[in-house]
């Protein structure tokens, strides 16, 4: 696929392409899909898929890159925030899981499916933004950088792994509440390991 602009119309086209990959990613293992399958799920012609994709491998890649790019923008006007740690750390599962559920289907197929071809790439990706949203706030109080690398890892670990079930139960909470409740399991351990002290502390 080019870098150019694309109309409404292909975005349309390609958006029912991705769909349908990410219906059956659910269903099936990602090897045992064929292009014929997404067609038929997307209702697509072959020839309108090959305009815009050589193989099914490039229609996943740009499923990840979409995800990654809208998810990546989410994280940085998150982070651009200069207000308190605790602050920013409280507020990032709402805008995370906000975002997650506009794009549950895809994530969910993502996250969901036990192909790690398919769900490494996305896990790892919001791993490692996670992991960097939740270091750029601790540096900011906690000048050791191998207790900061710990947290942020924990905490990424804990975010995502919360994140899989929350899909899988089909998003039993809404953002607003699951949010909350991830705060009260995470933060106060780690706030704790990094010496912060909190309102009211």
């Amino acid at each position: 696929m080019s870098g150019r602009p694309l109309d409404r119309r292909i975005q349309k086209t390609i958006q029912l392409l991705q769909n349908a990959l990410a219906e059956l990613i659910a269903e099936k293992a990602y090897d045992d899909i064929t292009i014929q399958e997404i067609l038929d799920r997307a209702n697509v012609g072959r020839s309108t898929f090959y305009t815009h994709f050589e193989n099914k491998d490039q229609l996943l890649r740009s499923m990840l890159t979409l995800l990654n790019e809208r998810f990546e923008e989410g994280i940085r006007q998150l982070s651009a925030g200069q207000g308190r740690f605790e602050d920013n750390s409280a507020n990032m599962p709402f805008n995370v899981l906000r975002f997650v559920q506009q794009h549950h289907r895809l994530f969910r197929a993502m996250l969901g499916t036990q192909d790690q071809r398919a769900r490494n790439p996305l896990y790892d990706y919001l791993f490692a933004s996670a992991r960097e949203h939740f270091r750029s706030m601790a540096q900011r109080i906690q000048r050791d950088p191998l207790r900061t690398e710990l947290a942020a890892n924990f905490y990424a670990s804990a975010f995502i792994g919360a994140l899989v079930w929350w899909l899988e139960n089909d998003m039993a909470y809404s953002p607003e509440v699951f949010g909350q409740m991830l705060n009260q399991l995470i933060l106060p351990g780690l706030e704790s390991f990094l010496g912060i002290e909190t309102p009211g502390g």
